[in-house]
This record gives C-alpha cells, sequence and structure tokens, in this order.
C-alpha cells in the first residue's frame, strides 16, 4: 500500500475514535515539554500524532484529551491471548481508570523508553468484558525541528506528476474528493476509509480478479482504533458512490487487497444503485470496481 509522487509520503502514527471531553494534565511521570510536538510511527498507514499544550491530542481522525501520569495497566494481547503488566508514563483518551464491566472505552497508553522514542499501546475494554485488550506495541519517534524544516523543504520542492502509463493508470483511480460512508451501528469497532493512490504490486493484485470490471477509485480502508489489518469480527460498510461512477444499470463490487497482497472481492449487499455495503474483517488496500450491463 503506497502513497508517494503527489502526496507527501506518510509515515507512522495512532488514531483512537472517542468523544471530546475536557481532562487535566499532570506532569507526573514524564516532562511535558519532552512531549508536546509530532510523533511519527513505524510505517504508512500510521498517521502523526501531536501533542498540544492545551492537554489535547491529535490524530487524523480526532481530538482527544491526554494525562501525563505514570501507572500499569493489565492487558491480554488479542494475537497471542498473553496477558501481561503493562507500565506507562502518559495516556491519551477519557477514562481508563474505575471503568466497570458493563462500559466500553478505548484510549492509548504510553511508555517513553529514551529521550525522542516512546511505545504506544491501543487499548480497549468492550461492554461485558472484565479486562483490557491490545495488539502488540508501536513504536514512536518524536519529530524534531531540523527534521520538520527538511521535509518543509522537500514539500515545496516536490512537483512530481505521474507520466509513464503505469503511473497515470494508477493515479487516475485517486481523488480528493471527500469520502461519503457509514457503518453498521451493530459493528464493534470504529473504521476510517481515506482516497489513496495505490502502488504497482497492490495494482496487479486487483487486476488479478478484476475480470471484466474497472478500477473506478482506490481507497485504505482501517480498522480506526486497532494496530492490526485482520479483526475478530467483520465491519459492515455502506459507500456512497461517487458522482462520476453513477449511471443506470451498472454494478459494482469492491476488492480487498491484504497486507500480503490476497486479493478478496466483496460483493454489493444493498440494492441501492448509488451505494455499496459491503463486510470485511479484513483491511489495508481496497478498490470500487464496476461493470455496465445491458
Amino acid at each position: 500500500m503506497k502513497r508517494k509522487g503527489l502526496l507527501k509520503k506518510i509515515i507512522g502514527a495512532l488514531c483512537v475514535v472517542g468523544v471530546l471531553i475536557s481532562m487535566s494534565v499532570t506532569a507526573n511521570a514524564a516532562d511535558k515539554t519532552d512531549i508536546l510536538g509530532d510523533w511519527y510511527g513505524p510505517s504508512y498507514p500510521y498517521k502523526p500524532v501531536s501533542f498540544y499544550e492545551d492537554g489535547m491530542a491529535q490524530d487524523n481522525i480526532n481530538s482527544r484529551p491526554y494525562t501525563i501520569e505514570s501507572g500499569s495497566l493489565t492487558v491480554t494481547y488479542r494475537g497471542t491471548g498473553e496477558t501481561v503488566k503493562v507500565d506507562y508514563d502518559l495516556w491519551r483518551g477519557e477514562k481508563i481508570k474505575d471503568v466497570s464491566v458493563d462500559e466500553d472505552a478505548n484510549a492509548v497508553i504510553y511508555k517513553i523508553i529514551e529521550p525522542g522514542k516512546m511505545q504506544a499501546w491501543n487499548v480497549v475494554k468492550q461492554k461485558g468484558v472484565d479486562h483490557w485488550s491490545s495488539y502488540s506495541p508501536v513504536t514512536l519517534t518524536k519529530v524534531t525541528e531540523d527534521q520538520e524544516s527538511e521535509d518543509d523543504e522537500e514539500e515545496e520542492s516536490e512537483a512530481w506528476e505521474p507520466t509513464t502509463p503505469d503511473e497515470i493508470k494508477r493515479y487516475a483511480a485517486y481523488s480528493d474528493e471527500k469520502v461519503d460512508f457509514t457503518t453498521d451501528a451493530k459493528n464493534s469497532y470504529p473504521v476510517s476509509i481515506q482516497n489513496s493512490v495505490q502502488g504497482p504490486l497492490c495494482f496487479d493484485s486487483f487486476e488479478a480478479v478484476l475480470g471484466d470490471y474497472v478500477i473506478g477509485r482506490t481507497y485504505n480502508i482501517l480498522p480506526s482504533d486497532q494496530f492490526t489489518y485482520q479483526m475478530d469480527s467483520k465491519a459492515r460498510i455502506t459507500l456512497s458512490i461517487p458522482m462520476a461512477f453513477q449511471k443506470t444499470n451498472r454494478n459494482f463490487k469492491m476488492i480487498c487487497v491484504t497486507e500480503k497482497g490476497r486479493p478478496i472481492v466483496l460483493k454489493d449487499l444493498d440494492s441501492d444503485p448509488n451505494t455499496i455495503t459491503f463486510e470485511t474483517d479484513t483491511y489495508y488496500a481496497f478498490a470500487l470496481i464496476y461493470k455496465d450491463t445491458k
């Protein structure tokens, strides 16, 4: 899954969906000046998370309060079932202590491992469950002022345009229009959808199962509060067909290409010609495809 050229290269970070409320920030476990600023993760699709002076932290999904205080949380890793005690220096979210069995909660906890570097765990507690769950931690690195200056200079000098037939084909499936979608209220987790230029390997996988369909748009679709491309349950998603592709007697499908390059064709589950509804528990690169019928 790749975005470059017309789009600035995106590297690492964390996102969790939540409700915005006020919470105090107390400097107990870490020096606040060491936390403030932009932090990046190891690889796309995780975008930057920024910590601000007013006690809020912003990612590409929303803004949530953070609290600088030390503590520990017992979590069960979803992949292995192993239960471990995780020490943290700060956390982001609305509530992490005294969460009852009847409550849903999610947060990100952070452990500073050296100056300018910390580990982050996305932790989730589901209603009716008495424990927190997580996946393996992600390492975040703080962006220095010199790096920000270099990135700004690189972005200003970048004037790349697609030129080869392959580049033109892949960029033709990208749009900066707003992605309009809804999710089923019964889903056990939120998802995010972004327009994306996909790399040649993903496109090869799309075309391997394309048949007589045509690629219309390409996206990155991800569980927005997890650090994984495979979930335990499916989410039901309804995506509005972009106006440019709405047409009478036109059928749509989605193709998901997994992290390892395996294509999965997802059929439209609704009868509305202007939307496509599909279910998936696998995430990474997606293509909206269509075929006209007589």
